[in-house]
């Protein structure tokens, strides 16, 4: 469970949250290619050492504010096919 604030009036709520996006990086999309998961895009599918890294103080930003984690039963890697802030139009 993860304590987050009530956007009108700053309290905590008890609402369990089942799934968060938590992008780390960026990578350029050239092809839907890039989204089939095999052994070709493993790199983009996989966690390498930063993401995990990135993840970890993640955790510790949900618990110094007293939530849980519990990322065995949340917690997956995987790549989306998105628009990076920098490159998006207003």
């Amino acid at each position: 469970m993860i304590p987050f604030p009530d956007r009108d009036d700053g309290t905590i709520s008890e609402e369990v949250i089942e799934k968060v996006f938590f992008p780390v990086r960026f990578v350029r999309y050239t092809s839907e290619e890039q989204l089939v998961r095999n052994e070709e895009n493993k790199l983009l599918w996989e966690p390498n050492e930063t993401d995990k890294a990135m993840l970890d103080e993640f955790v510790r930003f949900v618990e110094s504010k007293g939530g849980k984690l519990d990322l065995m039963s949340v917690a997956e890697f995987g790549c989306w096919k998105g628009i990076h802030p920098d490159y998006a139009r207003s």
